[in-house]
Formats: C-alpha cells, structure tokens, sequence
C-alpha cells in the first residue's frame, strides 16, 4: 500500500490486505450505523474509548462503498496526525478490493482547511472522527460545502465543555454498550481507582483554581503556578510509587515544562521515565511509545498527546497530574489504560487532582443521548444545575477504603467483573429525568430532590427515594437509607436489609441471595456471618419492631468537624448543641464542618469566636447565606427579636448582621 500527500490528504493505493473479524458487539453497531443512515443524512455513533472504534469506522467505509453508486468517494476527517495514521493504518488491513481503496480518502483537518476544503472529487460520506471536535468552525464548514454528502461522526466522548449538543451537525445518535457492560463481557478491564482526599494539598490547589483559557478550561498558567511544585511532585511519586509500582503507563501533565519536570523527578528516584509533547519531534515520539511499548520506558508523561488515538494495551496505570473541567478530556485519559492485553488484570488509575468528584468514575453510567440533546448547557429548559448527568461528589474521598497518607482507594476492579445486569428502571420518573453521580454512585432524579439508585435489583418504589438531605448528611461506608444499603466500592449493588442487632451489627442480603455482615456505619461489607456466641443474640427479623438498643457501656468520643460526639451502639449523641443535648442520632445524620453542621432536618452554623452553635432558620441555595436563629435583645424599651444574616463565602472572613425580625 502506498500514499500519496496532497494538501495533506492521504489517498490509499494498492498493497496487501489482512482480513479481520469483528466483534459481535461491532458487527452489532455497525447493522444499526447502516439502518440509521438509511433514515438520516448525518449520524453520530458512541462507543467507549478502547472498543475498537477504528474498525468500526472502517467496516462502515466498505459497507457504504459496496452498496454506493460506481465512483463513490468516501472522505475521512480526523483532527491530528498522528489520528489520520492510526486511521489509514487500520483500514490498510480490512478486506478492501483495490477500486474501494483508491476511493478512501483520510485527511487532516488542518489540512484540508489550509487547501480552501478543495478536493478532486465530491464525497459520498464525509466521516470525522473524534467527532466532538464537530462544533468548531472548521467541521461545520464541511457540512456548508458538501449539503448532498451524508455525514457519519465516531466518538467516546460525546460533550462539550459548553454543554452544546450535536443536533445541529447530527441528526441522530447511535450509541453502543455502556462501559461497565464492556468490562463485565472482558473487552475492557477492570480499574483500582485511587484520589487524594478532599482535604488534601493537592485538592485545596485545584479547588483554588479560578482562571479559564480560551478553550473554557481552567488557565494553564495558573494550573503550572500551583500545582508544578517539588511538593506536588512528591505526593505524585509518593502514590506512584505505593499504588502503581512496577507497572508501566502514562502521566498526564499541566503543560511541557510540568512534563519535565515529573520525569525529571521520577529519573532521579530510580524510575525509567520521559516526557512529550506535541513540540516533540515526531520521530522522537515514535521511539518514546516503542520504548514505552517494549518495557525500556517505564513512565511516559505526556502534556494532552494520549488522550485521543493512542493505541498501547498494556499501559497499566495512568496518573491524572492535571485537573480539568472537561468530562470528555477525563474519560479519554483515564480510557487509555482500559484496553485489555495478555496477563494484565487490572488498570491503576492514579487520580491526584480529584476529577471523579466532579465526574463520577469511569464506569459510572452515563446518559450520552442528554449530552448529545445538549441538556446541559446552562439555563436552557431541558436540564438545570441540580439535573446534571455529573455531579460533584457530596461523599468524602476518606469514608471510603482508607489508606495511611493523603490518596485513598475509591474503588476496587474486583467488583467490575462478572455477569453484566443492565441498571433497574423500577421507578419511572419519565423523560425529563437525569442522571447524577454521588460518590460513583448512579442516581436517577428529575427535582434534584428526590434521587432513586441504578441499581441491578429492582424492588424499589416510588416511595423509597433518597432524598437530598440523606444525601449531605450521609457519613459511612456507602449510602445507608430506610432498609437499604449501596456501598461506595460496589456502586451498582443494592443491598436489602434483613436482619439487625445490638451495637449496630447488621445483616444484608444482595440481588443473589448472600449475606453480608456489617460491624458499624464506617465498616465494609464483609461476605460471611460473625461467629455468633453468647455475647451476641439471636438477631431479630426487621420486620418485627426494632428492640430498644441497649447502651454501650464503653463510649467511644470523637469529632466532625466543629461538632464534639460520643458513640454508644449504633447510635450518636451531639454534646455540643444545647438543641441536640440527650438526642439520639444515627451516624450518618450528623455531618458538619468548621462552619456548618447538618443534623437531620436542622441546620448549625458555628460562631468562629466563641465557637458557640445558632440554628440555621434558612439558607441559599449555593450555602452562602444564612438566616439564623438569635436570642431576644432588651434595648431599654420593648423586647426585640432579630435574626443574624450571614454571608459565608469561601476565603473570606464572615460577614454578619443583626436584622430586626419585624424588618423582614
């Protein structure tokens, strides 16, 4: 096979040919690509990254070609080089008869818009891959310049930063499995998902990010100011080092100089490690990957090279060194290490800068057709803030699987295996419902008040909703609610409370019919029943009245935040909060901060002097503002009530002001 390079066109030429097969589940999509693009002129497929989106798009070219008019011409758009190589590469080893290859055609688009979009003939299909890249200018030029072609684009990631949807470009999506689905049926592995904590260095310095680039993305500039430090660098290695060890794979940098930088930094310490860059000469890449691929490179860090196209299936962890406000970037990162390959098991996936709070984890599902509808996009009437698909995390890194220092284990490849259930729909809430993500827990919500889980066991009903105050009280190992349990590190099993006992033991049944034995709120689930002596009675049928717990004759004291508790049993008492005094609580009721406590229905807010508690009346939304209950005041004439107004913003002293009641 041959190429020749016009105005940075590739046209395939004669050569040899290997036939591949394709998978079930590509021979699948593709049936379905062919019937859509019978009804549509423009169709956007979705496919994980790591399923083979290549050969996919491959097939489509010889079947549209087989089944055009005599001379068709099929047009591949791609936005990177090394993109445009990958594809011509692969359809070089498909089944093409010398005629259909003389009639593909794989461009750059920098390319072809530097040629003024003039080419020698006029494409049947134009098709773009990594089609998010679609609403920049140059793309939809395309669309103006050839109105009778059909338009076919391939994607993992199908959003936009902005939040715009595709309908303008594409009239419909086809989407394929969801990633979980790929990974119980072993076309992709398994991930151990390490973060750092929420109040960790490294999350203060990305929380403290407020400067935006051109392209919407937090500034580099002020991501290298903060976060390309010897500091920064330690903590980097340090949990490379515990979690990654031996393995190799990709570290994703600020920018070339923060690239330095981290491979400087692991050279020094014993590590066979490089940084490159798009500034990287090209052969100098290539050697770099084939060191990479060969085991002479252990760590590769890269500044945005190998988020898109990279093909090297024994990458075994990824290192996520640079934050980002984009869910596309993320998801394309983190899928690098996802590609199975002989003997490896599992992907170690080093999160430093905290994006699975703000995305969920790469598995999490993920209602693609609301991205492409464009949902998202701030203020429009199909979605608002407390309706997005990814949703910050309100559950804290560090009550999940804690490790010594400042990284934590958020979830474990073990529970990724196995037969693939597809989420329930019990509840329906109808068309305006999305999906949230709270911990790498899917929920399902349509007020942003109320949330059902995606669970693989479908008994729940309308009346076993999760409402949003569980959800910023909760404190545990999962989400304990009513009579049922979700644990962080199994985010798609609903576990059914059958049994309970003194001291908090309780008994849970999964969607197979196994128990599971949990100690207290903050224990995991363990797979066996404790030994049951003497010391522990019989444990009585939930379905009978709860028995009076007794008290625990050695409390256990401690704290949350500005909140001082004594456990007894499965239950908690405030001592702090004249209001709370002798009142029971249940773990997870109580959460709080310097500032802030949530107790059941109330609310606190600490006085920073005096440490003394008021009880919040009402609060905005964004926790901003507090309305708080105060004492009357006498000013020498009538008693007067006044409510205290607080304005807590985030690195900021409070500011406060006495408000007379009757003032409104």
């Amino acid at each position: 096979m041959h190429l020749l390079f016009v105005c940075g066109l590739y046209r395939l030429g004669r050569g040899c040919s290997l036939f591949m097969v394709l998978r079930d589940y590509q021979v699948e999509i593709c049936h379905r690509v062919m019937e859509a693009l019978k009804l549509h002129r423009s169709v956007m497929v979705q496919m994980p990254t790591g399923t083979g989106k290549t050969l996919v798009l491959a097939q489509l070219v010889m079947e549209v070609l087989r089944g055009a008019r005599a001379g068709a011409q099929v047009l591949l758009v791609s936005h990177r080089r090394e993109l445009v190589e990958q594809i011509e590469h692969t359809v070089g080893l498909m089944g093409f008869a010398p005629q259909e290859r003389e009639a593909i055609h794989v461009v750059s688009i920098q390319g072809l818009w530097r040629s003024g979009l003039e080419l020698d003939f006029v494409p049947e299909l134009v098709i773009v891959d990594e089609a998010h890249h679609a609403l920049a200018r140059t793309y939809r030029s395309l669309w103006e310049q050839w109105p009778k072609a059909r338009f076919l684009g391939l994607t993992a990631t199908p959003c936009r930063l902005s939040g715009e949807g595709f309908t303008d470009l594409f009239e419909v999506m086809v989407d394929s499995w969801s990633v979980r689905r790929f990974m119980a049926e072993g076309w992709l592995v398994g991930y151990d998902y390490y973060s750092v904590k929420p109040d960790s260095l490294d999350q203060e310095a990305v929380d403290s990010l407020q400067k935006r680039g051109a392209d919407g993305d937090y500034q580099v500039k002020e991501m290298r100011m903060k976060l390309d430090a010897a500091p920064n660098l330690e903590r980097l290695f340090d949990s490379f080092n515990r979690f990654a060890g031996r393995r190799k794979g990709l570290v994703y940098a600020v920018d070339i100089e923060h690239a330095e930088h981290i491979a400087e930094y692991y050279r020094e310490r014993g590590v066979a490690a490089a940084a490159v860059s798009s500034k990287t000469a090209k052969g100098l890449r290539r050697q770099r990957l084939e060191e990479l691929r060969s085991g002479a490179l252990q760590v590769l860090v890269n500044v945005d090279l190998f988020s898109e196209g990279f093909d090297c299936p024994d990458v075994e962890f990824i290192q996520l060194a640079r934050p980002t406000l984009s869910l596309a970037r993320y998801l394309q990162m983190v899928g690098r290490g996802l590609r199975p390959s002989r003997g490896k098991v599992c992907c170690v996936i080093l999160d430093n800068v905290g994006l699975y709070r703000a995305f969920g984890l790469p598995s999490a599902e993920r209602n693609w057709r609301r991205w492409f509808e464009g949902w998202a996009v701030k203020g429009s009437a199909k979605g608002d803030a407390a309706d997005r698909l990814c949703y910050g995390g309100l559950i804290p890194g560090e009550l999940c699987e804690n490790v010594e220092g400042s990284v934590v284990k958020i979830a474990s490849h073990q529970w990724m295996t196995g037969p693939y259930r597809e989420p329930a729909r019990s509840v329906w809430l109808g068309s305006g419902a999305g999906v949230v993500n709270v911990g790498g827990i899917d929920l399902v919500t349509k007020d942003g008040r109320m949330f059902f889980p995606r669970c693989a066991l479908g008994v729940l009903k309308e009346q076993d909703g999760i409402h949003r105050k569980a959800l910023e009280t909760m404190v545990g190992s999962g989400l304990c609610w009513k009579q049922y349990f979700i644990p962080f590190n199994r985010p798609e099993e609903l576990f059914v409370l059958v049994q309970q006992g003194p001291e908090w033991q309780r008994v849970y049944r999964d969607g197979e019919g196994r128990l599971w034995h949990q100690e207290h709120p903050e224990a995991p689930l363990l797979p066996q029943l404790p030994d049951v002596s003497e010391e522990v009675p019989q444990l009585p049928d939930v379905s009978e009245e709860a028995p009076e717990l007794p008290v625990w004759n050695r409390p256990e004291f401690f704290s949350r935040g500005f909140v001082q508790l004594r456990r007894e049993g499965d239950r908690v008492f405030i001592l702090n909060l004249n209001e709370e005094l002798g009142k029971p609580h249940l773990s997870w009721e109580v959460r709080a901060d310097d500032r802030i406590c949530t107790v059941g229905d109330w609310l606190y807010f600490a006085e920073e002097s005096q440490g003394h508690p008021y009880r919040i009346k009402f609060r905005s939304e964004d926790f901003r503002l507090f309305v708080l209950e105060t004492d009357c005041f006498d000013l020498g004439q009538d008693m007067v009530m006044y409510d205290l107004r607080v304005l807590n913003d985030t690195d900021r002293p409070v500011e406060k002001r006495l408000v007379p009641v009757k003032a409104g």
